[in-house]
Order: structure tokens, then sequence, then C-alpha cells
């Protein structure tokens, strides 16, 4: 409540697909006061939303992702398939991701999922391709298929058409893989193809970011 009446510095929040932004701003004679104004703020509100926070003037959850593998100098691949590559344009759209980001497979067919990443045929008859099970094969597959440190598999139904009353549209399941630990992640997205899409690639950010911050501490 306190923060929400304040008049200088003033918080303003903005939400875009998966994510929200707190904007800050201060106003000051000199740059140096506005500074000094802002910072307690900035910290008030990185105490109260805690683990949500992924940065400080920072563009994207991407760019801190590959600030946090570069620092440990650790390497990424992803396989997708809901997704369609769109985790792979996020992360290779910033520059320099090369140091970390080693390729990733589009697996959209089931024969790709089997004969390159190394998924069980048993598993997609027994438990069909949106599934935990196949995220997680995925993950491991597409490291081991590159030699990366860290592996991500992505298999949902994004929509419009393709779901059903056990497995509704939106449904995406998301496997994280870093150097044999793993966590797997289900999702139920909503209002379009592309915001579900969008969404399971934060979602899968979101999570490399936060087993990176458990192996650092």
């Amino acid at each position: 409540d306190k923060m929400a009446s304040m008049t200088n510095p003033t918080i303003a929040p903005y939400a875009k697909t998966s994510e929200c932004f707190a904007r800050i701003t201060a106003k000051a004679d000199t740059t140096e006061q506005a500074e000094q104004m802002l910072q307690p703020v900035v910290d008030q509100v990185v105490s109260v939303l805690g683990e949500y926070v992924y940065g400080v003037d920072v563009d994207s959850l991407e760019q801190v992702v590959g600030e946090m593998l570069t620092a440990r100098g650790m390497t990424l691949s992803v396989a997708e398939s809901c997704t369609g590559g769109l985790l792979s344009k996020r992360i290779t759209d910033l520059p320099g991701a090369s140091a970390y980001y080693k390729g990733g497979v589009c697996s959209y067919a089931n024969e790709v999922k089997t004969a390159v990443l190394g998924v069980c045929t048993e598993t997609l008859e027994s438990v069909g391709a949106v599934s935990p099970e196949v995220a997680a094969q995925m993950a491991q597959g597409v490291a081991k298929c590159m030699d990366t440190d860290v592996g991500v598999g992505i298999t949902g139904i994004a929509g419009p058409d393709g779901g059903s009353e056990r497995k509704p549209v939106g449904l995406v399941y998301i496997s994280v893989w870093v150097q044999g630990k793993q966590q797997t992640h289900e999702m139920h997205g909503s209002l379009g193809r592309d915001r579900v899409r969008n969404q399971a690639a934060s979602t899968a950010l979101d999570m490399i970011r936060r087993m990176l911050l458990q192996e650092t501490n």
C-alpha cells in the first residue's frame, strides 16, 4: 500500500506475454540524486517479489540466461516441438549467443524425436508425444547429441487444433537437464497459439535461470 501511494519515485507495472516489468521513476535536480532516491525503492520491490525477479536494468530473460551461461562457461542446446524453433530464435537474437548456444532440433515429427534425439518408441506409444517423459528424454537427448551442459526439451499442443479432453490445447511439458540434474514442468497456456508458444519459451528460460542459480547456491 505504501509503495502504491508513492508520488516520487513512482512505480508503473507493464505486462507482456509471460512477463511483467516494473518501471521505477524518480524526479530530482541531478542524475545522482535521482539514483539515490531510486535504489531503496528498487531494493524494496526486489525484496517483495523475491525469486520472481530475474534482473534489474536488463532487456530480456534470454539476456539474463545468456549472461549466466557465459559466466559459468556452460553451453546450451534445445529440442523443440510445439514451439517450432521459437526458443532458439529468442536465444540467437542476442549478439554473442554462439559463445554458449550450440544448436537446436525442431523435432515436430515423432520420427525425428526417436532418430535424432533418442526418444524411446515405447514411451511415445505408451504415453504419447505430449508427456513429461518425452520432454525429459528430448532434453537429455539433445544435450547428449550436441555435447552441452544444458539441454531443454519442449513438447505440447499450441493449438488451435489437436487438443483432447485429456490433453487440451495449451498443455505443454518443458524439461531442463543441467549436467545430470533434471526438472520437468507442466504448463497450461491459453489465449491463442502465439501466446502458448511464447509462454513456453519464457518458462523454459526461467527454468534454466532457476536451475543455474541452484547450482551456484
